[in-house]
């Protein structure tokens, strides 16, 4: 599961190894409540626009895939920015393309393809 909290890198960075653990720690059981508080969430917000005569319409996969691999690469986008900065965008990107695939199964698109020419 990935984290849920977000700090300044080099504020943390500058914090004791108590408090980065116990704010890592942190960010791990707020993550997890999150995706179950999120998930849920979506759930009785559809079901409420349901009672109120809203039209829901479900795409079907060939929909679904040509949305998907018609959107701009924003992930891409980000982890190019991410690793100018000499950071590891794209490590992330790929860490958490494999947890979304772990516990939601294969995406509609490869959202951590390759930036530039590699």
């Amino acid at each position: 599961m990935g984290r849920g909290l977000a700090v300044n890198r080099g504020w943390f960075l500058e914090q004791p190894p108590e408090l980065r653990h116990a704010l890592a720690s942190a960010a791990d059981a707020y993550g997890a409540v999150m995706a179950t508080e999120t998930a849920g969430s979506a759930d009785s917000a559809l079901e409420r626009m349901a009672q109120a005569d809203a039209t829901v319409t479900v795409l079907s996969d060939d929909q679904r895939l040509n949305w998907a691999g018609n959107m701009r690469d924003l992930a891409a986008d980000w982890a190019f920015e991410v690793d100018i900065r000499d950071m590891p965008g794209r490590s992330m990107l790929t860490i958490w393309m494999a947890e979304l695939e772990r516990h939601c199964g294969p995406p509609l698109r490869a959202w951590n393809a390759p930036v530039l020419d590699e």
